[in-house]
C-alpha cells in the first residue's frame, strides 16, 4: 500500500512490495519473488502502463519508423544515444552494439552515444558533469555537427538527469532538425523538480515541454513503470 510519502516518491527510488520479505525467505521463495518482478516488467505497476501496453507499443514503433528513415541516409542523419552513470553505458552498449551489426550487414554506421562526462564514465563515477544541463547541450551540438536529421534517444532511468535534460530542451528548440526520445521508467509527474544551478529550467519543466511536444508528434516519451 502507497503512503503519502511514498506516492510522490520516484518509482526508481521506491521498494518493491512484491520483494518486501526478500530477505527472510528461501531459496524457492526468492526465486519466485523475482520471477514477479520479472512479470511484472511486461504487465505493468500501480496501474501504469508496462512494456506490453498499448501506449507503450505504439511509442515504440512510431520510433522505429523514425530510426528507419534515419538509417536509409546515414551521411546526413544519426541517431544518438546519451544518459548518465548507467544510463550512459546502456546508450553506449545499444549505440556501439547496433553500429557493429549495421557494418557486418555492409551498411554505414549511424549510430552515436553520449555519457556524462566523457568516456571514463563508461568505468567510474563522474557526478559533476551529470548536473550540467549546459555542458549536456554543448556536448549534443557538437555530436551532431552537419548532420541535417538526428533522432535523440535521452535515458534517464528516474526522469531525474540535469545532462539529459539540457539535450532535450536544445531539441525541443530545434524541433526542425531533431525528434526526441525520453526513455524512463517514472510517470512525468514524478520527475525531479528541483532548481538546477546555472539554468532556469527544472528537469520536470523540460519533460512537461516534450509531453507537448508529443501531441503534435514531434516528440517521443517513453516510460513503463516496470516494477
Amino acid at each position: 500500500m502507497m503512503t503519502a510519502t511514498t506516492s510522490t516518491l520516484p518509482f526508481t527510488e521506491r521498494s518493491n512490495p512484491l520483494t518486501q520479505n526478500i530477505d527472510v525467505a528461501d531459496c524457492k521463495g526468492i526465486v519466485d519473488m523475482l520471477h514477479s518482478c520479472d512479470e511484472e516488467m511486461l504487465a505493468g505497476s500501480f496501474q501504469f502502463p508496462g512494456l506490453q501496453d498499448d501506449s507503450t507499443v505504439r511509442t515504440i514503433l512510431g520510433a522505429v519508423d523514425h530510426i528507419a528513415t534515419i538509417m536509409q541516409e546515414p551521411e546526413d542523419h544519426l541517431v544518438v544515444m546519451s544518459g548518465c552513470g548507467t544510463s550512459g553505458r546502456m546508450a553506449f552498449l545499444a549505440a556501439t552494439t547496433c553500429n557493429r551489426l549495421l557494418r557486418e550487414s555492409g551498411r554505414q554506421a549511424c549510430c552515436a552515444y553520449l555519457i556524462a562526462g566523457g568516456d571514463r564514465a563508461l568505468l567510474t563515477s563522474q557526478e559533476a558533469p551529470e548536473d550540467d544541463p549546459l555542458l549536456g547541450a554543448s556536448e549534443l551540438q557538437q555530436a551532431v555537427a552537419g548532420k541535417k536529421k538526428v533522432f535523440y534517444i535521452g535515458i534517464t532511468c528516474g526522469l531525474s538527469a540535469p545532462y539529459v535534460a539540457g539535450q532535450l530542451d536544445y531539441c525541443l528548440q530545434h524541433l526542425e532538425a531533431f525528434t526526441p526520445l525520453l526513455m524512463g521508467f517514472n510517470p512525468v509527474q514524478l520527475a525531479r523538480n528541483h532548481g538546477i544551478e546555472t539554468w532556469y529550467k527544472t528537469v520536470k519543466d523540460v519533460v512537461e515541454e516534450m509531453e507537448r511536444a508529443t501531441k503534435d508528434n514531434k516528440a517521443f516519451i517513453l516510460n513503463p513503470v516496470v516494477g
